[in-house]
């Protein structure tokens, strides 16, 4: 039986967009996204490298990630990689058209979760991989995988890949709370975007 992926309804806020608030008609004209996610995508790579991350996904070519369902889980297995020796970045795995083959579960009773994130990441897999998917490092940020600000970006590569027989799946890099800087200051802020407002928790909040 193929795996019926459970899909969690978000409200997400790109934070690189976001400039600090000037009242609450500036708050108001924020755009919101609101991304279909089917889990956790874990990535890794080995510590120091600023080669490409990978991430455990099916093998019967959906690239559906492979990691725990829950908070506790993702962060157990964060702290087992890392102890490995690599360094860690847990993403948001979205909705693709397979996982709507045969069904999927819906938390249709569930209230959107709100989350803020930096944009699309594209996971695929070379024709040859099995059981491995990869995405791009970043070419700024090294503790952070490569991501699109346009979602049409992300659809324009991953149309692209597929033209070349590479099978893909969209991701979004979410926020972590170790991202957020200046304990005990009046407003925490983001290294990677210190202009940017931070409004909402970060990490693994929004699993089932």
């Amino acid at each position: 039986m193929r795996n019926r992926p459970t899909v969690i309804p978000v409200a997400a806020r790109r934070i690189s967009s976001i400039q600090p608030s000037q009242g609450d008609a500036s708050r108001r004209t924020r755009p919101t996204h609101r991304p279909l996610i089917v889990g956790a995508a874990i990535l890794e790579r080995p510590r120091g490298s600023r080669g490409p991350w990978y991430s455990l996904v099916s093998r019967d070519g959906r690239l559906l990630p492979i990691a725990p369902k829950s908070q506790e889980g993702v962060l157990q297995r964060v702290r087992e990689v890392e102890d490995a020796g690599f360094d860690c970045r847990v993403t948001a795995a979205l909705l693709a058209p397979g996982d709507l083959v045969p069904a999927v579960t819906w938390q249709s009773n569930r209230r959107p979760t709100g989350i803020e994130f930096y944009g699309w990441a594209l996971l695929y897999q070379l024709p040859a991989a099995r059981g491995i998917a990869c995405v791009d490092a970043h070419d700024e940020f090294d503790e952070l995988p490569a991501f699109y600000e346009s979602p049409l970006e992300l659809l324009d590569r991953a149309a692209y890949l597929a033209e070349r027989g590479v099978a893909t799946r969209p991701l979004v890099v979410v926020t972590h709370t170790g991202d957020l800087v200046g304990k005990g200051e009046r407003r925490r802020r983001n290294r990677f975007f210190p202009d940017a407002v931070c409004r909402k928790q970060c990490d693994y909040h929004w699993l089932v």
